[in-house]
């Protein structure tokens, strides 16, 4: 059968392979590495040596353009070897077709709980789960003071209770008033004295900040503060290899993406953490898969700490995405150009021409090619005459375009074509449709997340006291107690809520409050989906009537 040729010969620079010749030559180059360090296979017919494999894969491909094919035959392999891995799963797909590997997702019944007292083992350990949790503000004073807050909390509680905590004390730690709070952090955590050594308006403003970034905490305390020992799960122990559950996926929820990366930036912190560390051997056995579809929905966890040192830990990072864009929008341009950099190969599907595609055919290279120009003529009298002449052309390994038109799902739709590029040239593959089966559902959901439905289906049916509820039926909030000592200047143009025989503030507390109250201002204008304005701040009466007790409480 004959084939169609592009008529170029290669003369330096990568090569493009396609077909049952790519298949020929990648065999061919992996042929001894694949016998000294064999491993799973990349596609079907394809070994892939272990040590490809430790050196991680970026998958590049965008939506609908086989990501997930070429995934799923991996994560078996993974399943039915019995290894180590932590699997994101953002769509459940993975949760639905692989039966074996524990389920960590708080708004899933069937979920193991992060054992996060075991886990805090220093200080560092804290200020980097603090730093997941409370992530920056506008003003970095506010989220500064809130992480040392919360440093201070879980110091106390591992001084005070060793192992025995986790999310629900915690949370109750984070609603503690400001006179049990000063204590603690004088006998604790000194560096966080400074934050609340003042009953002030700043101090005040500080407390709110924490409240609101623990909204995530609040959330963890209730799906999994009741849970028993015998399924939380340590990641320092199963990083390694103490833990009996093998394989984790780690769920994603569109409905839930504050919490979700919580406490996917903090246990994958845990692990970058021991893995970029000494207290892990160099083990060229071992084995931890990272594998993470649509990677961007986790937020920023550490993934250059895993590409840098993990090769010779034995950790294995295959991270997919639609569009470097993602990428860099979360961890920065640099870092995104040093994770494509350090993998030691890059999977590619079809994409759209655009940014991403230009970078990438830009980092791929160009070969140097020759090309044979062949031109005839007629002339009276002389006959036919054929020159045969080459010409040599440098031409990109992969135009934009062809990302979008060679890749993808195959005519016939029994698989996609994406191409591998490791060391210079490019293999183009294929993977056929991997039919998932439906083992187990994708989603229970935990009684938590339905806990207001339950109340409002109670309500309606006439649960309540045996009467059915309504507006009617529930009093009033009782009016917001004003900040009697305020000067009106701190109300913008509001009418002065000074009352008869209450003392003003003095100028420096005046002053606290305005900045307070102009903070306020700013998170009210701020748009609800702001990364940088947290979307629980309390409102302006809140915030009155919080100031309001707490003078009460003074006198």
């Amino acid at each position: 059968m004959l084939k169609p040729r592009d008529g170029l010969t290669v003369l330096r620079g990568p090569a493009r392979w396609e077909g049952d010749a790519a298949k020929t030559a990648l065999r061919r180059r992996l042929a001894k590495r694949c016998a000294a360090r064999p491993d799973h296979d990349l596609a079907p017919g394809i070994a892939y040596p272990a040590d490809m494999w430790t050196r991680h894969m970026l998958v590049v491909a965008g939506t609908g353009a086989g990501k997930s094919t070429a995934l799923k035959p991996l994560i078996e392999k993974v399943v039915k070897a019995n290894e180590r891995a932590l699997i994101f799963d953002p769509k459940g797909e993975f949760t639905k077709g692989f039966g074996s590997p524990a389920i960590l997702a708080p708004w899933d019944a069937r979920s193991v709980a992060w054992d996060v007292a075991k886990d805090m083992r220093n200080i560092g350990d804290m200020r980097r789960l603090a730093a997941a949790f409370v992530k920056e503000a506008q003003d970095p004073m506010w989220s500064n003071a809130a992480r040392q807050l919360l440093v201070g909390f879980m110091v106390y509680l591992k001084a005070t209770r060793r192992d025995d905590w986790g999310w629900k004390e915690l949370d109750a730690m984070s609603s503690a008033p400001h006179s049990d709070i000063l204590p603690i952090m004088e006998e604790h955590h000194r560096e966080a004295v400074r934050a609340v050594e003042r009953a002030s308006v700043t101090t005040q403003g500080i407390l709110i900040n924490l409240a609101s970034f623990m909204s995530p905490v609040r959330d963890l305390a209730q799906a999994w503060g009741e849970t028993p020992k015998s399924r939380r799960v340590s990641f320092v122990e199963w990083t390694h290899g103490r833990d009996e559950r093998a394989q984790i996926i780690l769920q994603g929820h569109g409905a839930y993406p504050d919490l979700a990366k919580s406490f996917l930036e903090g246990i994958v912190g845990v692990v970058a953490a021991i893995v970029n560390s000494v207290e892990m051997d160099d083990d060229p056995r071992r084995k931890i898969w990272f594998i993470a579809d649509e990677s961007a929905q986790m937020g920023k966890v550490p993934m250059r700490p895993l590409f840098d040192v993990g090769r010779s830990r034995g950790v294995r990072c295959v991270i997919a995405c639609q569009d470097l864009g993602q990428l860099e929008e979360i961890h920065g341009d640099k870092t995104v150009k040093a994770i494509v950099a350090m993998a030691g190969s890059i999977l590619l599907g079809q994409m759209m021409p655009g940014e991403t595609s230009e970078q990438l055919c830009k980092a791929l290279g160009s070969r140097e090619v020759e090309r044979a120009n062949v031109s005839a003529s007629v002339g009276a009298g002389s006959g036919r005459s054929t020159t045969l002449s080459f010409s040599r052309d440098e031409m990109p390994l992969y135009k934009p375009s062809e990302l979008a038109s060679r890749l993808g799902l195959t005519p016939d739709g029994r698989g996609v074509r994406m191409a591998l590029c490791m060391g210079g040239d490019a293999y183009e593959l294929f993977w056929p449709r991997f039919d998932i089966k439906n083992i187990r559902p994708a989603h229970v959901p935990a009684p938590w997340t339905r806990r207001f439905m339950f109340e409002e289906g109670a309500a309606l049916e006439g649960k309540h006291g045996g009467e059915a509820a309504s507006v009617k039926a529930i009093a009033p909030a009782p009016a917001a107690a004003c900040v009697a000592y305020a000067p009106a200047s701190a109300f913008h143009g509001e009418s002065d809520p000074m009352q008869e025989g209450m003392e003003p503030l003095s100028e420096d507390d005046s002053e606290e409050l305005i900045d307070l109250l102009d903070l306020v201002d700013e998170l009210d204008a701020a748009p609800r989906g702001d990364p940088q304005i947290h979307a629980s701040m309390p409102s302006l009466s809140e915030i009155e009537a919080m100031l309001a007790r707490d003078e009460a409480d003074a006198r």
